[in-house]
């Protein structure tokens, strides 16, 4: 059996990662009742555009005639078993289906790593943008990602003290750079600093549900950003890591840190 694993832009990058991730586990528990192999298609997201990854153009047509089947949770437990019955009593060869199931993170083998490092293989025109922000940050930095939620986009209205105490307590030694769904925060950081030794880049915000092609790629630039981190600092509204960068700390063995604010 084949599963076409299609990314989506409505729920964001980090999401269909570990979705992915997911897939892939269960693709292992498999292994001795049924043969999967798992296909991506990111004809369907915005970083189709930037990466050299395509879908055999055979699949390509199966994806236009399948119906997606989509396994969408808003928690962290692990729902294996529903997405496991589902390929199980299947009689298809080939499924198109997407899901943001949680994986298991003590059970990230080297091959799933490897697997999604794989599919991360830039066009040249993406990589050459992408190293021009790896030296614009000094190349060797720590990464602290403040998440303050979807709804940030429409009303940018941080209290950034405690924010910019939570960084001038952690960092000491490395640059800095900071990602944020807060343009404020960042312009505010900008100001006090002057891209000197805290670092960020000002465009504006934004989530791949919302966004047209040519503002996308700062998503994945800030994304792809965080695989080079020597470290991770996050902070979360939603009270957990984000899920934007919460898997290059698996996939690329960074240590991440959650940091708390009172």
């Amino acid at each position: 059996m084949k599963i076409i694993f299609t990314f989506l832009n409505c729920q964001g990058i980090g999401d269909n990662v570990r979705g992915l991730i997911s897939l892939l586990q269960i693709q292992k528990k498999l292994q001795s009742l049924k043969v999967v192999s798992i296909h991506v298609n990111f004809k369907n997201s915005h970083i189709g555009n930037y990466v050299l990854h395509k879908l055999d153009d055979e699949l390509v047509e199966i994806v236009k005639s399948k119906n997606l089947k989509q396994f969408l949770y808003a928690n962290e437990n692990l729902h294996d078993n529903q997405i496991m019955d589902y390929i199980l009593n299947s009689s298809d060869d080939i499924i198109h289906l997407n899901t943001n199931n949680f994986p298991d993170v003590n059970n990230i083998s080297e091959d799933i790593k490897d697997f999604i490092k794989n599919l991360f293989k830039f066009t040249p025109e993406f990589e050459d943008v992408l190293n021009s922000y790896f030296e614009k940050a000094g190349r060797n930095f720590d990464i602290f990602h403040y998440r303050f939620g979807d709804d940030i986009f429409h009303n940018d209205s941080v209290n950034t003290e405690k924010i910019i105490d939570s960084i001038q307590q952690i960092n000491s030694t490395n640059n800095c750079l900071v990602l944020s769904d807060s343009l404020n925060l960042k312009k505010e950081l900008y100001d006090m600093y002057n891209n000197n030794k805290i670092i960020v880049f000002l465009q504006k915000p934004t989530h791949t549900n919302n966004t047209s092609d040519a503002d996308a790629i700062y998503i994945f630039i800030d994304f792809f950003l965080a695989s080079k981190a020597k470290n991770i600092y996050c902070w979360c509204v939603y009270g957990r890591l984000s899920n934007f960068i919460l898997w290059h700390s698996y996939i690329y063995e960074i240590p991440l840190t959650k940091i708390q604010i009172s």
